[in-house]
C-alpha cells in the first residue's frame, strides 16, 4: 500500500498481546479451592476497576463523573468505559481508547477504514459480522480489529493460523469495515436481481405471484447503500433504461442501469409501501417516511434497526422517480480533535463553549457535515453541570444525558412546531440550547431572545460564508444591534474529498502550481497529486472526506461594525484574514496532497 498503514494502530504501552486468554477471563492458575477462585477473580476485578479509574482520570474526566459512574458499576457490574459513553461522558472512540489503555493493547482509529487494502483482505473469509475483523497484513501478522477485550480468544482462535496480532477499535469502526470489505451486498444484489430476470424470462406472472422476488432485490439495494456509506440513492429511468445513482462522499454515483420493466414495479412498490396515489403525485411531489416490513426487519435486523429512510417521489415525463434519504441513527458523533481545525479555530471554537451565554452559528450547504462539527463542540460540555437541550429534524446523533426533541413527521408546519418546541424548551431550564436550523424570522427571534436572556444558544443557517450568514440574518429581519451583542462567532464549512493513497499520483500541471504559490509558506512541503481510480476507492479516486472552513470570530471591533450595519465586504475583510478563508483552508490540502485542485474548484469559488 501507497501509506504505511502502521501509523493507525496507537500502540498504548509498547505491550501488544496485553493480558492473556486466561486472564481476560481471571483466571491465570487453577486455585486450590472455590473460596480462592472467588477470592482471586474478586482481586482481579477490584484491579481492573483500579486501572479503569486511573485511565478515565488521564483522559480529563472529572472524578464527580468517575464517582457517578462507579455507584451504577457496582450495581450492573457493566464496564466502566461503557458506563461512560452510555452516560455521554466518553464518545465510543475515546471508549475504544480507554479499553486499549486498560488492556494495554494497541488503539486503531477509524480513519484506517479509508486505507484498507480491500483487494488484498477480501481474500479472507468473514460471512457473519461477529465484532471481529481482520485489518492489515503487516510484517507477516494479520493484525485483528475487536471491539472488546471479551472477543480477544475468539480473533486468536479464528485466525490462529495468521500469526494474529489483535488490536481494539471501536464498534463503529469495526461494523464500518465488515460491511465494506467482507459483507458482498453488492453480489447479494445482484442475486437478487438474477432471480427477478430468470422469473421474469419464464413468464411475468411468476413475478407478481411471488412478491419476494421484487422485495428481496428493493431490500438488498438499500442494504447495499447502506453498508457502502451512501447518503441518498436516485431512482428514475430515461427512455430505454432505469438508472439507480447512489450519493457517496456527497458526490452521485451511477450504480446500475437495470430494465425500465424492474425499475417501475420498484418505483410502485415504494409508492405503495408509502400509501401515496397517483393523484397526490399529479397534484406535487410527496414526501414519507419508509418503513421495513416484518419480514424485511427479521431478515435484515441490523438495517431496520439502525436507519430512517424517508422517500422524495415525484412523477415525471418519463414515470415516477424517488429519492430515498438514509439516516444513520446510531451514528455517534466526532471528537472535536478528529475534526482537523488549526490551533487558531481549535481555541475560539472552546471558548465558545466554555461560555454561559451567547450565539454561535454553523453554516454550510446541505451535507457540508455542519450538525457534525456542532455535536462534536457541545460534547465538550459537561451534560451533568448544565443542561443541554435540543430541537431537531431529525435527531441525528443520540446523546446519554441530553434532551433531545425530534420535529414530528406528521407536522404540517416545520417552522411553526420548531417554533412550538423552541417555546416549551425554554420552560425546561436548559442552559445550552442546539436549535437544528434557523428557518423564519419568528424562530431567529426566540433564538436571539434565549441568548440575550442567559442561554449559550448553537444553530445552524444555510449560507455561502461566514459574512454571507450575517446578510441572510438581516434579511430575516433580525435587529442587527441586539445580534452583535450576544454572537459569538460564525464557522463556515464545506466537506472536500480525501484522495486515495492507493491510486493518487502527483499533479504536475502550471495551473495547480499557480494557484497554490500563494499560500506555500503555510506548509511544509509542496506535494499537490491528483486522482486516478482503482479497485479500493471503487475507481472514484477519492476515499473519505474532510472539512474545509472559516470562522469569523466575533471580537469588539466587529461587534461594533455589525451594529453599525457595515458592509459585509468590510466586515469579511477584517475579521477572517488572507490565507485564512475557506478557499485557502482548501488550497493548504491541495498543496499537501490530501484533496486535489479539481475537488476545491467543486466545492468553493474563487475570491
Amino acid at each position: 500500500m501507497a501509506l504505511d498503514i502502521n501509523s493507525f494502530f496507537k500502540n498504548t504501552k509498547n505491550h501488544q498481546d496485553g493480558l492473556s486468554e486466561k486472564s481476560i477471563s481471571g483466571v491465570t492458575n487453577e486455585p486450590e479451592s472455590e473460596k480462592a477462585t472467588i477470592g482471586f477473580m474478586f482481586q482481579k476485578a477490584e484491579q481492573q476497576t483500579n486501572k479503569s479509574i486511573e485511565v478515565l482520570k488521564n483522559m480529563g474526566i472529572k472524578e464527580a463523573r468517575i464517582r457517578e459512574a462507579l455507584s451504577r458499576h457496582v450495581n450492573t457490574k457493566e464496564p466502566l468505559p461503557e458506563i461512560m459513553r452510555d452516560f455521554g461522558f466518553l464518545s465510543p472512540e475515546k471508549v475504544a481508547r480507554a479499553l486499549a489503555h486498560i488492556y494495554d493493547m494497541d488503539y486503531t482509529a477509524p480513519e484506517v477504514i479509508n486505507h484498507i487494502d480491500i483487494q488484498a483482505m477480501q481474500k479472507y473469509e468473514v460471512p457473519f459480522y461477529k465484532g471481529v475483523v481482520p485489518i492489515a497484513e503487516i510484517d507477516g501478522s494479520l493484525v485483528i480489529g475487536v471491539s472488546s477485550p471479551e472477543k480477544i480468544t475468539d480473533a486468536k482462535n479464528e485466525w490462529y493460523n495468521f500469526k494474529p496480532k489483535v488490536v481494539i477499535a471501536s464498534e463503529n469502526t469495526i461494523q464500518t469495515i465488515f460491511r465494506q470489505v467482507y459483507s458482498k451486498s453488492e453480489q447479494g444484489w445482484d442475486q437478487a436481481c438474477d432471480a427477478f430476470s430468470m422469473a421474469m424470462k419464464r413468464r411475468a406472472n411468476d413475478v407478481d405471484a411471488d412478491p419476494n422476488l421484487l422485495r428481496n432485490v428493493f431490500t438488498t439495494l438499500i442494504r447495499h447503500a447502506c453498508y457502502i456509506g451512501a447518503s441518498d440513492i436516485h431512482m428514475y429511468r430515461t427512455t430505454s433504461m432505469g438508472v439507480i445513482n447512489l450519493r457517496l462522499d456527497g458526490v452521485g454515483t451511477l450504480f446500475r442501469s437495470i430494465p425500465v420493466d424492474l425499475t417501475e414495479r420498484l418505483l410502485q412498490k415504494i409508492s405503495t409501501d408509502c400509501n401515496i396515489s397517483m393523484e397526490q403525485l399529479i397534484l406535487k411531489p410527496q414526501e414519507a417516511v419508509y418503513n421495513l416490513d416484518a419480514a424485511d426487519t427479521l431478515q435484515y435486523p441490523d438495517i431496520a434497526n439502525r436507519y430512517n429512510f424517508r422517500i422524495e417521489l415525484a412523477e415525471t415525463p418519463r414515470g415516477k422517480a424517488a429519492t430515498i434519504r438514509i439516516l444513520d441513527r446510531q451514528a455517534s458523533a466526532t471528537d472535536i480533535e478528529k475534526l482537523h481545525f488549526n490551533r487558531y479555530t481549535l481555541s475560539s471554537l472552546l471558548r465558545y463553549v466554555n461560555t454561559s451565554e451567547g450565539l454561535v452559528i454553523v453554516t454550510g450547504p446541505t451535507g457540508s457535515g455542519k450538525t457534525t462539527s456542532l455535536y462534536a463542540l457541545l460534547n465538550e460540555i459537561d451534560p451533568v453541570e448544565r443542561s443541554v437541550q435540543t430541537i431537531e429534524n431529525p435527531v441525528e446523533y443520540t446523546h446519554g444525558l441530553w434532551r433531545q426533541h425530534e420535529i414530528s413527521k406528521r407536522a404540517e408546519n416545520e417552522s411553526s412546531a420548531s417554533l412550538d418546541i423552541l417555546k416549551g424548551l425554554l420552560r425546561n431550564d436548559p442552559d445550552v440550547m442546539l436549535i437544528g436550523e434557523i428557518r423564519d424570522s419568528k424562530t431567529a427571534e426566540v433564538m436571539l431572545n434565549s441568548a440575550n436572556t442567559g442561554h449559550l444558544c448553537f444553530t445552524t443557517l444555510h449560507s455561502n460564508s461566514a459574512s454571507g450568514a450575517l446578510t441572510r440574518l438581516q434579511n430575516m429581519g433580525m435587529d442587527m444591534p441586539s445580534l452583535s451583542s450576544v454572537l459569538l462567532g460564525v464557522l463556515s464549512q464545506r466537506l472536500v474529498r480525501v484522495l486515495c493513497n492507493d491510486c493518487k499520483k502527483p499533479d504536475e500541471r502550471k495551473e495547480t502550481a499557480s494557484a497554490i504559490e500563494p499560500i506555500k509558506d503555510m506548509v511544509d512541503e509542496m506535494k499537490p497529486h491528483i486522482p486516478c481510480g482503482c479497485p479500493n476507492c471503487l475507481y472514484t479516486g477519492y476515499r473519505g472526506r474532510r472539512i474545509i472552513y472559516e470562522l469569523l470570530d466575533v471580537n469588539a471591533e466587529i461587534r461594533a461594525m455589525i451594529e453599525r450595519k457595515d458592509p459585509i465586504s468590510m466586515i469579511k475583510a477584517k475579521g477572517i484574514q488572507t490565507g485564512h478563508d475557506i478557499r485557502s483552508c482548501g488550497m493548504k490540502l491541495v498543496a499537501e496532497g490530501i484533496t486535489s485542485m479539481d475537488e476545491i474548484r467543486r466545492v468553493t469559488k474563487e475570491g
